[in-house]
């Protein structure tokens, strides 16, 4: 007899609706000086802490994007953008994703890590599940001002013998814990700290996550971006990658 043994693995989220509101009452005045900009507000609170978003000039070949589903095809084109970009000094990986599979965000991980080349990743607009933790792996984990990142416990499904399914989840488990140390060490937590953190979900905003020491600080990438339709197939085989 055979057994057809299905698993996903997926850090997925669904928002249906995410808006972030600021009270009428608060008034921002922006000012440059030396490509930083301070934002102040007639907000008592605010004026507390002057957020200070550092203006980048950087070159669009040095810049790659993931924004959608991390899953086996968006890998397999951020792979091949990170080897095709070693000449470069440094690349910004611009991040918005919900998330998506944990073994392709691994491979995306691991290649970062292999570059030669240090690769910064900059949220934004939404990062979440999988896609935080490849940002948190980033040479400097960088934030647009009121971008999002989110925090939450592995879920997903499996399927076979009670003994393939336990081995399986100790393996997930094993995994996923290496993972969350690495970012709970970046953030000087320990790891019991940050799984209590995310718990259910843990949601933050840029400069919270600046403060809770997961960004290292706020930027502004002025770029030109194409914004095109495509289909995904089409797109690799133009760069010459054949899914099997």
């Amino acid at each position: 007899m055979k057994i057809v043994i299905a698993m996903i693995v997926t850090f997925a989220v669904a928002v249906t609706t995410f808006a972030l509101i600021r009270p009428t009452s608060e008034i921002l005045t922006p000012s440059v000086t030396n490509n930083v900009i301070t934002t102040q507000s007639n907000n008592v609170e605010t004026n507390k802490v002057p957020v200070n978003v550092k203006r980048i000039k950087v070159n669009d070949n040095d810049i790659i994007t993931l924004f959608g589903e991390v899953d086996e095809v968006s890998a397999l084109v951020l792979i091949k953008a990170i080897n095709e970009h070693q000449n470069s000094k440094e690349l910004f990986l611009l991040l918005d994703s919900p998330g998506g599979s944990v073994f392709a965000g691994l491979t995306i991980i691991t290649a970062m890590e292999a570059s030669k080349v240090p690769i910064n990743t900059v949220v934004t607009g939404l990062c979440a599940s999988m896609c935080a933790m490849i940002h948190q792996h980033g040479v400097k984990r960088l934030m647009f001002d009121r971008a999002t990142l989110m925090f939450h416990p592995a879920s997903g499904g499996l399927g076979g013998t009670l003994e393939q399914m336990e081995t399986r989840v100790n393996y997930i488990s094993n995994v996923v814990k290496k993972m969350n140390e690495r970012v709970a060490e970046r953030s000087g937590l320990t790891f019991d700290e940050f799984k209590k953190m995310y718990l259910v979900e843990k949601w933050i905003d840029a400069r919270d996550a600046v403060r809770d020491k997961f960004a290292d600080g706020l930027v502004y990438i002025p770029m030109q971006i194409k914004i095109e339709g495509f289909v995904p197939e089409e797109h690799l085989k133009k760069m010459n990658i054949e899914l099997k």
